[in-house]
């Protein structure tokens, strides 16, 4: 089964708008696709690697997968255990991109305040 690949033109974007809103990580970003655990979206793998779960093309909408990509990109931003075993942040506010869990309104809210 083949899957996804995020075009160049949502991603590019998309990390460019997390590094305004968590700041930059000073580095360039790596986004790779792979099997991951049913229902997880992505991974984040420090020091600059996104992993992108492979789903069919029918899954990925452009909103989801920038929304996705810039939570992954927050995770990168606040590791700070150098041995990468830290526990991933998520805010307590459901309305933040770095909630746990991801809700089209605020993955739309977050997309339009950063006019992607």
């Amino acid at each position: 089964m083949s899957y996804f690949i995020f075009p160049q033109s949502w991603i590019t974007p998309a990390i460019t708008a997390a590094a305004l809103t968590f700041g930059s990580l000073g580095q360039s970003i790596h986004v790779k696709y792979k099997t991951l655990a049913p229902g997880s979206l992505g991974r984040a793998n420090p020091p600059a690697t996104i992993y992108i779960n492979k789903k069919p093309a029918s899954e990925w909408p452009k909103e989801t997968a920038q929304c996705t990509l810039a939570h992954f990109y927050g995770h990168l931003r606040n590791f700070t255990d150098k041995t990468n075993k830290a526990d991933p942040i998520h805010s307590d506010n459901p309305r933040s991109i770095m909630y746990a869990t991801m809700s089209d309104s605020t993955c739309h809210r977050w997309i339009v305040r950063n006019r992607l």
